[in-house]
């Protein structure tokens, strides 16, 4: 590989990085682009896919000095401790997996950003104006690190309660916290012990503890809040009712939840649904026609919608109107959606650099989908030429994402007869999103596109998920 291969295929998660470390009498041909790795962030959606933590790790492993790499993720963290995002979290998860190696350095700097972020917070008086505060985000997935180091479940209850006192310390003395600061720490660990041992457990401290038994205090009144906090799920809002509060000036968003549309079609309620829908055809207030297509433009509602409707408001010269009608014409499958595609991208041949067709076509990414959910075998050309033209980045302006969710459904959806096998390839191999290209190997799968090389490979993916698919399917 050359480094520019091993540094994209380093960036899109796969295995292949692993390989060529394995077998490569040149490891020092990529150390800079690891070192860079561990400074980055290197998941394309780190709430969906977690961080390539151990990707990173299972790579440094190659070279006997790791101190450099474990160097460089200690001096990033330092510089991410108080900032926003997912670096921060790579860096510690990272540096988690030496500490439980028994790296002593590793250890004690996870321990120093431990009590350096726990020191700010007790000085904390008050949150952005956004009301997100980073440095409480990173210490709190710093405490669940910190427990899961321990190797027994003795150990990591002791740690969890250990916490529990700084923490109960940290809310008695700042007014700015709650328990509800700390809620993926509390259920991570309900989960991992149980409710009734844990709660047991901390009861048991806080006879000589008054931090924790402000913690057990604060907790109890917080569930009691969530008891008396009934939201009727079962039965959402029916259509008219929708209908009316619309009518009445009522805000979409603020009085009426975005997803009622949505949390119908969850229920099995489609006649509801086409009461919206004709609700919204017959509708001449602009703004209340507007909130009614809002309401149903997603993929589970899109369906009861007249295309020829939602054509001609795609032609409004609202932009709310016309953001909403591309959105619902992306998720609907009708010929006459699919001519209007072809229509709107009549001249794509002309074009040399994709970005100027994405800039000259407007709402582009979902006149992708609209060909791609209606896609027919003579469409080939077209699609597959422009998705592949499209750059995949991090931030790029062209939303790459959308455009491959978009192909992934001619496939998942199993209503288009001979789709473009070889964009599931391509998506494979040029994907940033590991959790996209899991799919992408599963319809791989089912059309008996996997090879054996394939499989190998993903043995050492950044994506646990896909390693363990790859070990079953070699295991057969």
């Amino acid at each position: 590989m050359t480094k520019k291969e091993f540094k994209r295929a380093m960036q899109c998660g796969l295995g292949r990085c692993v390989q060529e470390l394995h077998n490569t009498d040149d490891l020092e041909k990529y150390r800079e682009i690891i070192l860079w790795g561990c400074t980055h962030k290197l998941s394309f959606d780190a709430q969906c896919e977690g961080t390539r933590a151990w990707y990173l790790y299972s790579m440094v492993q190659c070279y006997a000095d790791k101190d450099p790499f474990i160097e460089a993720a200690i001096s990033c963290g330092e510089k991410q401790m108080t900032k926003d995002g997912w670096l921060f979290m790579q860096c510690i998860e990272f540096l988690s997996f030496f500490a439980m190696d028994g790296n002593e350095r590793a250890y004690n700097a996870l321990r120093s950003y431990y009590e350096q972020l726990y020191q700010i917070l007790l000085r904390k008086r008050k949150r952005t104006k956004y009301g997100t505060m980073p440095e409480r985000d990173n210490f709190e997935e710093l405490c669940i690190i910190i427990v899961n180091l321990c190797d027994t479940k003795e150990g990591c209850l002791d740690a969890y309660l250990e916490i529990v006192e700084d923490i109960g310390y940290l809310i008695s003395n700042r007014s700015l916290f709650g328990t509800d600061d700390f809620f993926w720490f509390q259920s991570d660990y309900e989960s991992e012990f149980g409710k009734k041992r844990l709660y047991k457990a901390l009861e048991k401290r806080a006879e000589t503890s008054a931090a924790v038994w402000e913690y057990v205090l604060r907790l109890q009144a917080e569930n009691e809040k969530e008891n008396y906090q009934t939201v009727d799920k079962k039965h959402p809002q029916p259509a008219e009712d929708i209908y009316i509060q619309l009518v009445s000036g009522r805000v979409l968003g603020r009085d009426i939840p975005i997803l009622s549309a949505w949390m119908l079609s969850r229920k099995g309620e489609k006649q509801e649904l086409f009461k919206l829908s004709d609700y919204y055809e017959k509708e001449a207030n602009l703004e209340v026609r507007t909130n009614l297509l809002h309401l149903l433009a997603n993929s589970r509602c899109a369906d009861v919608l007249d295309a020829a409707c939602v054509i001609a408001d795609s032609k409004s010269e609202n932009e709310e109107m016309k953001k909403y009608a591309f959105q619902a014409l992306s998720y609907m499958r009708d010929e006459g959606v699919r001519e209007y595609a072809l229509e709107l991208l009549k001249d794509w041949k002309q074009y040399f650099n994709i970005r100027d067709l994405y800039h000259d076509t407007a709402y582009f990414e979902d006149i992708i989908g609209m060909l791609a959910n209606n896609y027919q075998k003579e469409d080939y050309e077209c699609l597959v030429s422009i998705v592949k033209q499209i750059p995949v980045t991090y931030y790029g302006e062209i939303n790459w994402h959308s455009v491959y969710f978009s192909v992934l459904n001619i496939f998942e959806r199993k209503v288009v007869k001979n789709p473009p096998k070889e964009l599931l390839v391509y998506m494979y191999e040029h994907g940033l999103c590991s959790c996209c290209r899991e799919h992408f190997l599963r319809e791989m799968s089912r059309r008996r596109m996997l090879t054996k090389d394939i499989l190998k490979e993903c043995l050492y993916d950044s994506n646990e998920d896909i390693r363990k698919y790859a070990e079953k399917k070699l295991a057969k």
